[in-house]
């Protein structure tokens, strides 16, 4: 089950997720940590994300993970690892960057996306799972790794040019994921990937940087997502 930050803050809802996982096959809880603006949801250590603003505490995460851990329950901290809004203005030189204004390029939503193919924008990420990791997680997911699907993508400028080809993108999420996965790993979680579902059943990464064959060596798991909405 996928539990959504304010879900883990309410104590009612997320004992009945708990009653639901022991009256049923559910085994492991998704949790967040690093949401999808790039806010912490927790009181984090990393100083990056305390240097950004970026912690803005929801739940407590120690007694959350106590209480997963005693109904016998597997435990996913879930880090949305490139779109990041709080990280990508002070840190421009490891962001994408408009090409027609020269600041850190911004989707619609006006978030922006740290450059998958910079690997000093990698560091962080990998920070906040290995954090996770020593909490007591049992596997870290990273979750939108991969380039941006929306907003103007003709001005997104990267490090690395051979983003226009689909294997320049699919090895800049492989690297990450091999570089996280190594480190995580020593540090004794499992390292997983959420990926496009329809990445299964199309020969091609749909501009994604996402295809199975090249990622699935890179991870411990891979996490198709499925939208009822599709």
């Amino acid at each position: 089950l996928r539990v959504y930050a304010y879900t883990a803050d309410d104590d009612e809802v997320f004992n009945d997720l708990l009653r639901i996982a022991d009256q049923t096959a559910v085994n492991s809880l998704v949790m967040d940590t690093k949401a999808e603006g790039g806010e912490i949801v927790y009181e984090t250590a990393v100083q990056e994300a305390i240097d950004s603003g970026a912690v803005l505490p929801v739940y407590d995460v120690h007694e959350r993970l106590a209480q997963a851990k005693e109904h016998g329950l597997y435990t996913i901290a879930r880090v949305v690892t490139f779109q990041d809004y709080y990280r990508a203005h002070p840190r421009p030189e490891h962001a994408n960057t408009n090409s027609d204004t020269g600041e850190p390029w911004t989707n619609w939503k006006g978030l922006g996306w740290m450059d998958a193919t910079d690997p000093e924008s990698w560091t962080y990420p990998i920070d906040l799972g290995l954090e996770a990791c020593s909490f007591g997680f049992d596997e870290i997911q990273f979750d939108y790794v991969r380039f941006p699907t929306d907003g103007d993508l003709s001005t997104t400028v990267y490090d690395d040019p051979n983003v226009t080809t689909q294997e320049g993108r699919v090895n800049a999420i492989a690297g990450f994921l091999s570089e996280a996965r190594r480190q995580i790993n020593e540090a004794g979680c499992a390292v997983s990937a959420d990926i496009f579902s329809i990445v299964l059943s199309v020969p091609n990464d749909q501009g994604l940087g996402q295809k199975v064959e090249e990622l699935s060596w890179a991870v411990d798991a891979l996490s198709p997502m499925l939208y009822p909405s599709h």
